[in-house]
């Protein structure tokens, strides 16, 4: 369950994996009006939810799932970076969607080449 802050409304949720470091953390994420959260699954080693600001993030683009951070396998992620200069990497389904919808709300730069 997601503790919304005042006059914040849930657009769009699904489920998703981040990459944090070599290990790609399941879950759920949700795009509010105001944020873009990851809550992990139970069964997690790193169960740290993410909370990123909207107005906090500086460019989204599409990029490849890499098995163990290194090896591409599949063009179904994207990386997210925000203005402190971190960059998270989130794997999920229809990610141009989800990548115009994050854009929109956020007024990021969209950069539609895989990396």
């Amino acid at each position: 369950k997601v503790e919304l802050h005042q006059n914040e409304s849930v657009e769009r949720r699904g489920f998703a994996n981040l990459q944090r470091g070599r290990e790609t953390v399941g879950g759920r994420i949700y795009l509010t009006n105001q944020r873009l959260i990851f809550v992990p699954h139970f069964l997690n080693l790193q169960r740290e939810p993410l909370f990123l600001e909207l107005a906090t993030i500086k460019s989204i683009q599409k990029c490849w799932t890499k098995f163990l951070g290194v090896l591409p396998v599949w063009p179904n992620s994207l990386a997210i970076q925000v203005v402190s200069g971190d960059t998270h990497k989130f794997v999920l389904f229809s990610r141009s969607k989800w990548m115009a919808d994050i854009s929109s709300l956020s007024g990021a730069n969209r950069q539609e080449h895989a990396m």
